[in-house]
């Protein structure tokens, strides 16, 4: 290995995991000084029961490091005990019962360690001096990931019991303040990170109405770069319906914010799917929503007047896009115009709203996906789909098909794809799709 050229022992490195790294590095005094610069990945990961926060810091401070890492992906994952242990029973309960209750000694017993380690380090998790100390020192950090998803245990029966949403915790109070802390370092360094990716697989939805002061304060210098934005939120009735539309009021102008966006991916989980039609009329007309939702619902009435016997046999009738295009007050430039892919999962709207919203992005978009499986246990149906209060997928379809031109050719990265239960009640059209298939493909594999 020794006589290799060091351009070829790197390659070799590049290929290596972690421990197999370590093993090459003990080798030889060449070998150690060349493997040096592959321990530490583009990626650093974080989990409750590690005090990684005081280690990115002390990475960050390092230069030999701190231009390695591009990513950081933020693990806030934690059990739901009561429902976990529950769970678990039913997962073992036709287990040998010596061999299930040693399993289930072991696997707690692991959990309460790591559980206290959690404890300990607790008081590190995004605490705004490390963050900030770390954020302005890490010149190529690009992207940032938070998860409450992503089972953390090694444990193989917390990770049966993990695929099971019930036994996932979630501290809504707690997880806004965090993320919160996350984006207000951010914004605090001097020059801004130029921060392309940010991504929330459960952001509580009561984080948009913390106050347009604070949010303005921390979103308006982060939001500007960012070319990629997923974001699942959590939507709890209890907590959210008092404060609904001054959330989406705040989402719209988040929205607004981004406007290099590329990739755009919005999901809200909850028990029942949430109408987001006053997220659509805030971000399509601005200032101008109170006026617009008056414009909408007499383009809504003209809708509903048309008729097929009006229009000629391959025609439709008009949407809503089709008719506010002429009306001065709602003509307005795209808030996104680099947008080129757009998913929306877990939501209930009108169709001729989510048709507006949609063909705003008509000549720029290239991947369209409505519905997605969702977030589910084994063996259930799909979730994350959308409903239509009024109106139906056809004519959703056809105003797509006809406008977003740029959707063709479809491949694995292009087109119009569909997912999940997708229902609309007015018309009565229904799907449950357990996995993602082309629009095109629907008619031939649902056909009588």
């Amino acid at each position: 290995m020794d006589q290799l050229p060091i351009e070829l022992r790197r390659q070799i490195l590049a290929h290596l995991d972690l421990p197999s790294i370590k093993s090459f590095r003990i080798t030889s005094h060449a070998n150690a000084i060349i493997g040096e610069d592959y321990l530490l990945t583009p990626t650093f990961n974080t989990l409750l029961h590690r005090d990684d926060f005081s280690r990115l810091l002390y990475l960050s401070q390092c230069p030999k490091y701190s231009y390695r890492i591009t990513t950081l992906n933020i693990n806030f994952a934690e059990l739901n005990e009561f429902h976990a242990r529950h769970n678990a029973y039913f997962l073992q309960f036709m287990r040998v019962p010596e061999d299930r209750e040693q399993l289930r000694d072991e696997t707690w017993s692991t959990y309460f360690k790591m559980k206290t380690q959690k404890e300990e380090f607790a008081r590190n998790v995004c605490d705004p001096g490390l963050l900030k100390g770390a954020f302005s020192k890490l010149e190529n950090l690009r992207s940032i990931a938070v998860t409450l998803a992503a089972c953390p245990f090694p444990s193989e029966l917390l990770q049966q019991v993990w695929r099971i949403p019930s036994s996932r915790a979630l501290h809504r109070v707690l997880n806004t303040e965090r993320f919160t802390s996350i984006l207000s370092a951010l914004a605090s360094t001097s020059p801004i990170l130029p921060i392309t990716s940010i991504s929330h697989d459960r952001l509580p939805f009561e984080f948009f109405a913390q106050g347009m002061s604070l949010l303005s304060s921390i979103i308006d210098p982060v939001f500007r770069g960012l070319k990629k934005l997923s974001l699942s939120l959590d939507y709890s009735e209890m907590p959210n319906n008092g404060h609904r539309e001054q959330a989406f009021s705040a989402l719209a102008r988040c929205l607004r914010c981004a406007s290099g966006l590329e990739v755009l991916n919005l999901s809200i989980l909850g028990r029942a799917k949430t109408d987001i039609s006053p997220l659509i009329r805030d971000f399509v007309y601005g200032s101008a929503a109170a006026d617009s939702v008056e414009i909408l619902d007499l383009v809504d009435a003209a809708i509903k007047e048309s008729s097929l016997e009006q229009c000629e046999p391959d025609d439709q009738p008009p949407t809503t896009y089709d008719l506010v295009q002429g009306n001065s007050d709602a003509n307005r430039d795209c808030p996104l115009p680099h947008l080129r892919s757009l998913t929306l999962s877990s939501i209930s709207t009108t169709s001729s709203l989510l048709t507006s919203f949609i063909l705003l992005f008509s000549s720029t978009l290239e991947r369209l996906e409505i519905g997605t499986i969702g977030v589910i246990a084994p063996h259930q149906p799909p979730n994350g789909g959308i409903v239509l209060t009024e109106g139906s997928f056809k004519s959703l379809f056809n105003a797509i098909r006809r406008e977003a031109t740029a959707l063709e050719p479809e491949d694995e990265w292009r087109g119009f794809w569909l997912g999940g239960d997708l229902v609309a009640e007015e018309s009565g059209e229904m799907w449950k799709l357990d996995q993602r298939i082309l629009q095109s493909d629907l008619e031939t594999i649902y056909k009588g």
